[in-house]
């Protein structure tokens, strides 16, 4: 039994365990001077019918209850209350018997009735929704699964829950919006929103193309609700493997994924020394394959390590000892070129001071990209200390792959004390 069956025959169980005809057989002994309880109104030629069924229905008897109810049906004398008996009747008949297509009929017609609760309302449209679901009849477990949240709009599980069906119905854009309404619900209500709703809504726009707009605030929503290093990892490969980032793009992202300790194994720790050299930055592929063997990420031992430290290495103390000397050069020189990679070389070496002199500076040049080079003052910015300074330059960052990434990194930042 899935678990939608069995949410419908727990509400079912709440709102029909022991239903009865409420009233009906006082009402048959009842005097005519005595004023008649609010509802539904049992007849005359109702109640010796309607009394005959309850028997059958307290011994359990469901065919010879359902025999009685057939041959009541056919009843031209009954009333439209007798009729919300019989139809309750033939909702406990169904329930006992577990005939589900029996059971679907009378429950709706009981949702449309005047008498019923607003809670039984509420257990009636929910049982609609889960034998819908049952029945693989997605188009109308949709349909009762949004009258469920209209019903009770701040039941975040109701939203969630008609977010997986719209899911199944292959309707993310509605399955999104959903989660969406579930977490603003479960932050009205002050209670604490679960992880799994923000991964469901982060999935939910990662696994469809055409809701990039999307997937950048279900993500962020995601890591900044719960930011714990392997979330961050998991937002940041989906991110990457959507942006398709050049190297450039590549290096800011696993800049990001460094600070929030998101690195992880050799993979990680081996392609961004391996970008980072690639780019001209010995001493920041140095920083990070001394990080990730510290962290016991990367084993020493293996070929592949021992041949990348052994490249980058020897290249550090000649690349850091020419940055000074080349500064004259760069600030003198119309094109961004040069500057720009003198700022990337002293955040790679941790001398934020001279990076963010550099950034700014290659702001001015020929063919800058802004922002990349705003991203990079951030990020010198941010590893300075300068909180307020980072969050303006991230926060200048807009549009494109580039002002999600500047998101991300604006996320992180809020999460630092």
């Amino acid at each position: 039994m899935t678990r939608f069956m069995r949410a419908a025959w727990a509400a079912l169980a709440l709102g029909f365990a022991g239903t009865t005809m409420t009233g009906a057989p006082a009402l048959a002994q009842k005097k005519k001077e005595e004023a008649q309880p609010a509802g539904p109104k049992v007849s005359k030629a109702g109640a010796p019918l309607l009394q005959a069924i309850q028997k059958e229905l307290q011994a359990q008897n469901w065919a010879g209850a359902k025999a009685a109810l057939d041959a009541a049906e056919a009843n031209p004398k009954l009333t439209a209350d007798d009729r919300y008996y019989l139809n309750r009747f033939r909702i406990n008949v169904a329930q006992g018997t577990q005939d589900y297509s029996s059971l679907r009929p009378a429950l709706a017609t009981a949702v449309q009735s005047p008498f019923v609760t607003p809670a039984e309302k509420l257990q009636f449209t929910k049982a609609l929704r889960g034998l819908a679901y049952q029945a693989n009849d997605l188009a109308e477990a949709v349909r009762w699964g949004e009258s469920l949240v209209s019903l009770n709009p701040n039941d975040g599980q109701a939203a969630i829950e008609l977010a997986q069906i719209y899911n199944q119905a292959k309707q993310p854009d509605k399955g999104y919006q959903a989660v969406k309404r579930a977490i603003d619900a479960q932050k009205a209500s002050g209670q604490p929103v679960p992880e799994s709703w923000y991964r469901s809504a982060a999935a939910t726009t990662a696994n469809t193309p055409a809701m990039s707009g999307e997937f950048g605030s279900a993500t962020l929503a995601w890591v900044s609700a719960y930011p714990t290093p392997d979330n961050w990892r998991t937002v940041l490969e989906l991110f990457q493997d959507r942006a398709k980032f050049d190297d450039q793009g590549n290096l800011d992202l696993f800049r990001l994924k460094r600070a929030a300790s998101a690195l992880k194994g050799e993979k990680d720790y081996v392609e961004y020394a391996e970008t980072a050299n690639l780019r001209g930055l010995p001493g920041e592929a140095k920083a990070v394959l001394d990080e990730g063997i510290a962290k016991k990420m990367l084993d020493v031992s293996k070929p592949y390590v021992r041949d990348l430290r052994a490249i980058v290495e020897p290249k550090v103390a000649r690349d850091k000892a020419s940055l000074a000397g080349l500064e004259k050069e760069a600030k003198a020189a119309p094109g961004v070129k040069l500057i720009a990679g003198l700022g990337d070389a002293y955040l790679g070496y941790g001398n934020y001071a001279k990076a963010i002199e550099m950034y700014r500076a290659a702001l001015g040049k020929t063919g800058a990209d802004a922002a990349q080079i705003n991203t990079r003052i951030g990020i010198a910015l941010a590893k300075s200390g300068d909180k307020a300074g980072a969050e303006a330059a991230f926060k200048s960052v807009q549009g494109g792959n580039r002002g999600t990434l500047a998101q991300y990194w604006l996320a992180w930042l809020g999460q630092q004390a």
